[in-house]
Parts: structure tokens; sequence; C-alpha cells
């Protein structure tokens, strides 16, 4: 098996976002692959903290990704126009910082990004 340098995303099940998370994280902060947790709304759950069981499956896989593929990078992403998160795009932005604070409470000894796709498919770090 090919082995390689890993990152993990945790991003919504809306096949718009997938490949343009994936490229933005291969070509920003070089690692070969994403180790990709989806979901509907992610940065919501996870902000919110409402459904502990779909927490606690997003926690096994992480750790999955950084036991096993020795993932040190972690990005929880949220996106435009997303179809389980019914808040503005400001509203949703805070939720995804407030994801990122959640999943750096966890205490797993990696970096956590927050990533934002626009109406144009761009993303950004917020």
């Amino acid at each position: 098996m090919e082995t390689g340098t890993f990152s993990t995303a945790i991003n919504c099940m809306d096949g718009r976002v997938q490949i343009t998370v994936n490229n933005y994280i291969r070509e920003n902060f070089s690692v070969d692959f994403i180790d990709t947790i989806t979901l509907a709304g992610p940065c919501k759950i996870i902000a919110e903290q409402n459904h502990k069981n779909i927490i606690e499956n997003i926690k096994f896989r992480m750790d999955i990704s950084i036991s096993n593929h020795l993932s040190n990078t972690v990005f929880i992403v949220g996106h435009t126009d997303c179809a389980a998160v019914e808040e503005t795009d400001e509203s949703q932005k805070q939720l995804i910082l407030q994801a990122v604070a959640v999943i750096k409470s966890w205490d797993l000894d990696v970096k956590v990004y927050g990533l934002w796709v626009d109406e144009s498919w761009t993303v950004q770090q917020i």
C-alpha cells in the first residue's frame, strides 16, 4: 500500500465541495492524502453538540485517521447553500469557529482549522 502524509477533513456530504476542499488541503498544507469524514452539516453538529452518538462516531473515525494514518491536521468544513445548515453564511462561519474550538477541546494533539467554501467554490481558511 502506498504511504504518505495525511490530514483529516470533516466535511459536508455535499458532493460539490469534496474535490475542491481536498485539492485546497493538498496544495496549502503539503499532504498526500485526506481522510474524509462526511455528514450533513458537520459544523453545526459539532458546534452545538446536540447529537452525542454522531459526535462519538466522528471521534471514532478521527482516532483511526490520527492513530493509524498519523494525521496531524484536522479541518472542519462548511459551505454556502448547505441543505443541513439553515443559517446565513456569516452564522455558519461562526458555527465553524465554534466547531474548531470544540475539536480543540478534545485534546487530540492535532492542529485544527476551519474552512469555508463560498458560492464560487473557493476555499477560505477562517
